[in-house]
């Protein structure tokens, strides 16, 4: 009996300092990142990360770190999975879709921004990216089609902008020259 009691204080103990050093590590991970300290975040959210694999915003605030340095190999590895722990978070998609947009890959960038849009029609930024991704590859009448369905999700500087873009692909420059000027 007394040692069931012994092994249980041990395990509720180890446990409480498991539980301190990891939310104290994320916290200062976050600090770091807010500080624009990326190298410093990269190592609390890694140790976060070591502690607990599957934590997705850990993966995902990482990831971020890694985007920033202009590391995409890295964050979208850390994208990939935060999105096997969370498929149907809009945002992890996104992430995912820019950073494959940052380091050239468009196809993939078109997939996994379809995938943000398709679980949060609310993400403009994925409608952008996925404008940007549409005319790098040459797909102008999607890049159009997207961009106009993003100036109907909202009526942003932004959306008329990536409207007019699309449009002067499309050679159509007097509605692109009307939604630059709106």
């Amino acid at each position: 009996m007394k040692k069931l009691l012994i092994l249980s204080l041990f395990i509720v103990l180890n446990g409480s300092i498991f539980s301190q050093a990891y939310f104290q590590n994320f916290k200062n991970g976050e600090n770091f990142y807010t500080n624009k300290d990326y190298a410093s975040a990269i190592e609390q959210f890694t140790k976060v990360i070591d502690l607990k694999n599957d934590h997705d915003r850990a993966l995902t605030f990482r990831g971020l770190c890694y985007e920033s340095t202009n590391d995409f190999e890295k964050a979208i590895i850390d994208y990939k999975k935060a999105i096997t722990v969370k498929p149907k978070e809009g945002e992890y998609h996104l992430n995912l879709g820019r950073a494959f947009y940052k380091f050239g890959k468009f196809e993939d960038a078109l997939a996994a921004l379809n995938l943000a849009i398709d679980f949060d029609k609310k993400l403009l930024e994925a409608y952008s990216y996925k404008v940007y991704s549409c005319i790098a590859i040459k797909q102008f009448k999607n890049a159009v089609e997207t961009a106009e369905i993003a100036v109907t999700q909202t009526k942003t500087g932004e959306a008329y902008y990536n409207l007019g873009m699309a449009q002067d692909s499309m050679m159509l420059y007097k509605e692109a020259a009307y939604n630059f000027g709106r």
